[in-house]
């Protein structure tokens, strides 16, 4: 009993540090800080409950059973934001933290639910293999991830509409080109429930603001603000949040050993929270740094912070911040005070103090609408498919192949291991494995996405089809960095080819069909090709062309058959019609190179590569290398990308004469 008071005392007292420091904070308006207080108080918990060994006991209590492995994280995960949530509960911002704590609990137990299917994976002898544990825990997890994007979306999922026109966008446009990142894009970020006003950028893909910080400032404090966020495209992001992830990993997989031979208990201990708050600190300079960017991009020759400090006074006055926090607040924030940044950039502008102090005391005036940049009109519409989607929709299908491609080199991996009496020939019927699985695993995602959006166009639009993508033209272009420029619901009704989407609506007579024909349009596919259809225009009789992508899951080679038999067919009673039909121009193909695609198989082979360790590798004196993880993951990876690469669009014949 005595050596058990010994182990756990420990964690009464920073039970109790925890949640006090997180009444504190909320109490004095940094409820912000929760998230922070939360992930270094479950570092903390971690590195000391790794190093004085409390699951041990816990293990033993409950051996035999399925929570073997889940219980000590539950102790080490949950208790933690336990404390935290205590904390907020004791003060007025207990409704301001709620849905964070929910965010936090639920993240919390998809991580505990893939620490606990690990050690089932590790033990991959087939007799100690326990498939219905690890299925279990899998589902636990995905449950808890569908849960978490559920609540994201019941808070008022924010849609991107991307800025096109009008003088924000000649404004951004030249804050890009004089950052060394033309052709950015620049998104709006609207809701059924209000957003505050914030703006974060995503290196290589753009910008996005909150409607309401386009209400909330002035002209030139926006350009300050886009500038600043355009400036973090120079470094990029370290998360703090990521050290959580790895101390979880290394403190509950097989790495735990591993580390116990290789380190002093000490350097966990310390190291942990050590590199935590070393990343918050990092995020800190990084927005000193998008500062000082911000200013030199609005300078004439000379940095001009000006327009920036004043910004920041005004967002401190919206956010109800004080400008000035105490040492340890600034230490658990990912931003510096609002003080410290309008005093730098004053330094680097030549302000005088004195004018900065007048800033920081001075009430925020209200702003006349006429100051504001105007909001597109495309902030109140209620289309489906946008540019928005289709960005959302390419980085979604970026994230898949980053995490597809490791799970199914992982995968095949594990089984190569129980082959060996296949010789030499399991290795290369892994990779093919690898390779397979990870396609089926992207397509399976992918469709996904085309169903929930073929879903909805249906029950807008009210009518039923096979969703397509539609191209303008008879060669392959590009749409805004896409290969369609709309998606809408086909079908063949009444004699006659019908697509229908938000902007058009093409009913074609056979008629009045010049051409049908297969053409290489898809960048991502080897070998899969998409129907041309050539048409009279029943306006005018000039001849048109679109090039039809099928989404859900027909083939090209099956729709241009059926697009065949249905001209072969005969003519329709029903005459064609084409409204809302645009010919739009297009932009030529650009071929992509070798260097961005192998460059973006850094993320997959990380990922690779964690995977192996927590399966077993090293500790597994029958596992494989992880460099044979790795070609697996190469593979798969070449197969799905470098069509990309290879893609070239081929020029399409003149459509033959008829009469």
């Amino acid at each position: 009993m005595a050596h058990l008071a010994e182990i756990y005392a420990p964690f009464l007292g920073l039970a109790i540090a925890l949640t006090a420091l997180t009444s504190l904070a909320c109490r004095r308006g940094h409820e912000y800080l929760v998230r922070s207080l939360w992930a270094l108080g479950t570092i903390l918990w971690l590195a000391l409950s790794w190093t004085l060994h409390s699951g041990d006991s816990i293990r033993h209590a409950l051996a035999g059973t399925p929570f073997t492995e889940f219980a000590p994280l539950l102790f080490d995960l949950f208790l933690p934001l336990a404390c935290v949530a205590l904390g907020a509960a004791c003060s007025p911002a207990r409704q301001r933290v709620a849905r964070s704590l929910r965010s936090f609990f639920l993240i919390s137990l998809a991580l505990s639910a893939c620490l606990a299917a690990i050690p089932n994976l590790a033990a991959l002898d087939v007799a100690d293999l326990r498939l219905s544990a690890i299925v279990w825990w899998l589902l636990v997890a995905a449950a808890s991830i569908f849960a978490l994007r559920r609540q994201a979306l019941r808070a008022g999922g924010a849609k991107l509409v991307e800025i096109t026109t009008g003088s924000l966008k000649a404004r951004w446009s030249a804050i890009a080109a004089k950052a060394g990142h033309p052709g950015t894009k620049l998104h709006l970020a609207t809701s059924e429930k209000p957003l505050p006003a914030n703006a974060f950028a995503i290196p290589g893909h753009g910008v996005v603001m909150t409607v309401s910080l386009l209400s909330s400032f002035p002209r030139r404090e926006l350009d300050a603000i886009l500038a600043h966020e355009i400036s973090h495209f120079h470094r990029l992001p370290h998360s703090p949040w990521m050290v959580l992830v790895v101390a979880a990993v290394g403190t509950h997989t097989v790495l735990a050993d591993l580390l116990g031979s290789m380190v002093s208990p000490l350097v966990i201990l310390f190291g942990l929270p050590l590199a935590f708050l070393l990343a918050l600190f990092d995020t800190r300079r990084r927005e000193f740094a998008a500062d000082a960017g911000s200013a030199k991009l609005l300078g004439d020759g000379s940095p001009d912070g000006r327009a920036m400090m004043t910004a920041l006074a005004r967002l401190s006055h919206l956010h109800r911040r004080q400008p000035q926090c105490d040492l340890w607040v600034e230490l658990l924030s990912t931003h510096p005070s609002t003080e410290r940044r309008i005093r730098k950039l004053a330094a680097a502008s030549r302000v005088a103090p004195a004018e900065v102090d007048a800033l920081l005391a001075a009430p925020v005036t209200q702003l006349d609408p006429s100051q504001c940049y105007e909001a597109p009109a495309a902030v109140h519409s209620t289309a489906i498919f946008t540019p928005a989607w289709q960005h959302a929709n390419a980085m979604r299908y970026g994230w898949i192949i980053m995490l597809a491609v490791p799970l199914a080199a992982i995968a095949a991996s594990l089984l190569t291991e129980q082959l060996a009496a296949l010789g030499s020939a399991r290795f290369f019927l892994g990779i093919l494995f690898g390779c397979v699985l990870a396609k089926l695993l992207v397509v399976a995602a992918s469709a996904y996405n085309y169903r929930k959006l073929s879903r909805r166009l249906s029950v807008k639009l009210g009518a039923t089809g096979f969703l397509t993508g539609l191209a303008p033209g008879d060669s392959p272009r590009i749409f805004g960095g896409h290969r369609y420029y709309d998606a809408g619901l086909a079908r063949f009704e009444s004699g006659r080819f019908s697509y229908l989407s938000e902007r058009t609506h093409i009913q074609l007579n056979p008629l009045d069909v010049v051409e049908i024909r297969l053409v290489h349009a898809a960048p991502a596919a080897w070998i899969s090709r998409q129907p041309m259809l050539r048409f009279r225009d029943p306006q005018t009789g000039q001849i048109r062309a679109f090039i039809l992508h099928p989404l859900s899951g027909i083939a090209g080679d099956r729709l241009h058959r059926e697009l065949e038999q249905w001209r072969a067919g005969g003519e329709s009673a029903l005459p064609s019609s084409i409204p809302g039909f645009d010919a739009a121009a297009g932009e030529t193909y650009q071929p992509v190179s070798f260097g961005p695609t192998l460059r973006g198989f850094q993320t997959s082979g990380t990922l690779t590569l964690l995977g192996a360790m927590v399966t077993g590798w090293p500790l597994r004196e029958e596992a494989l290398p992880p460099f044979y993880a790795l070609t697996v993951a190469f593979a798969g990876y070449a197969m799905l990308m470098f069509p990309v690469v290879f893609f070239r669009p081929g020029s399409v014949p003149s459509p033959r004469t008829e009469t």
